[in-house]
């Protein structure tokens, strides 16, 4: 079953509806969506916010200028983009991907993968991660990794002009790289360094723990620190 609403200039509201496909779409309003399943779910807007509040199933919400709020989604997956406006999760488990062109991309109570992005604004995520890309080109990128983290992949955390932090679990592995072009490294963990890997005091390459995967904490003009919590 598929439910498909529209409006051309207007609102979208819709809540409890359950089917295979859920699309709601307006040129020039806000969407929303609450308490409501489908297997896929589509929330569009040209000029307008798109939200969606105790959400079950593969979502997919943007708009071309306004803020995206999710809150309580369950799904496996889940594409949520902005051109002007904020990107705002709080509470979902899966595979992430959040960005905008001019905003600040927020994600807390989270448990996955992500890749977070936001043009011109800052980057914040909490939550229980298992692979992370995390850039701004222009604002900061900050990152607390809650226990029970892992690395699954490769974790790089990146600004063009900002600062760039981010706190891991006590006892987690990985290979490090902290450079930054303008700015200070803080680097609050025992790194063991190799032979020319500290050259000088913007760049630090060595390894924490027992190694593995990499994390890499990179920016043009600003601060890097990396330190670990509980």
């Amino acid at each position: 079953k598929r439910v498909p609403l529209h409006s051309s200039y207007g609102d979208l509201a819709a809540q409890h509806v359950e089917a295979d496909e859920v699309q709601l779409d307006s040129s020039s309003g806000t969407v929303r969506l609450a308490d409501s399943s489908g297997k896929r779910i589509e929330l569009r807007s040209s000029y307008g916010d798109v939200s969606a509040r105790h959400v079950a199933g593969e979502l997919v919400a943007k708009t071309s200028s306004g803020d995206v709020k999710v809150e309580d989604l369950r799904g496996a997956t889940a594409t949520l983009t902005s051109g002007y406006g904020d990107v705002l999760l709080d509470g979902f488990q899966g595979d992430l991907s959040a960005s905008t062109s001019s905003g600040t991309v927020a994600v807390k109570g989270f448990t996955g993968t992500c890749e977070l992005k936001s043009s011109y604004g800052d980057v914040r995520a909490e939550g229980r991660i298992d692979r992370l890309q995390a850039r701004s080109n222009s604002g900061s990128v900050r990152v607390r990794a809650l226990s029970g983290s892992t690395l699954e992949g490769d974790w790089k955390l990146a600004s063009g002009y900002g600062d760039v932090e981010l706190m891991v679990p006590a006892g987690l592995s990985f290979e490090l790289v902290a450079k930054t072009g303008y700015g200070s490294l803080d680097v609050q963990v025992p790194v063991t360094v190799p032979a020319g890997g500290f050259k000088n005091e913007r760049k630090l390459e060595g390894r924490v723990g027992d190694g593995g995967k990499r994390i890499e904490l990179t920016t043009s003009s600003g601060n890097v620190r990396l330190g670990t919590q509980p």
